[in-house]
C-alpha cells in the first residue's frame, strides 16, 4: 500500500487547485464562483482522472457490502419540475449507500478526493 497524492486523482494541469493562492488557482476559484452565481452549479469536467475513477469504482464495489443504506420517499411540490406539472406533488424516491471514511484505505482515490 502507498498513499496517493492529489495529482494521481485530480488533473492538476487542467485544474491547478493545489495552490489556491497562486494566480492559476485563483482563476479556477473565480471561474467556479462565476458559474455558481450564473447557474447555481459549478461543473468541472475531467477534474478527476479517468484512471482514478476506475480505481475508485473498484474500491467502492469492494466496500459496498459494509455500506450504510438509507432510503426515503418525499413529495416534490412541483412534480417533475416541468411547467406542465404544475403544483401537483409527485413522490420521488431517494436512496443511497454510504461507505464510512474509516473503511476507505489510505491507498484509495476516494480518500484523496
Amino acid at each position: 500500500m502507498h498513499d496517493l497524492d492529489l495529482s494521481s486523482v485530480v488533473d492538476l494541469d487542467r485544474y491547478p487547485i493545489a495552490d489556491l493562492g497562486a494566480p492559476d488557482g485563483l482563476a479556477v476559484i473565480n471561474a467556479c464562483q462565476k458559474q455558481l452565481n450564473d447557474t447555481g452549479l459549478c461543473l468541472l469536467p475531467g477534474i478527476v482522472r479517468a484512471e482514478a475513477i476506475a480505481r475508485m469504482v473498484e474500491d467502492a464495489q469492494r466496500l459496498k457490502s459494509g455500506a450504510h443504506f438509507t432510503e426515503h420517499w418525499r413529495a416534490t411540490p412541483h412534480g417533475d419540475g416541468s411547467p406542465e406539472a404544475g403544483a401537483i406533488p409527485r413522490k420521488t424516491r431517494a436512496a443511497m449507500s454510504s461507505i464510512a471514511y474509516d473503511r476507505i484505505g489510505p491507498d484509495s482515490g476516494l480518500r484523496v478526493l
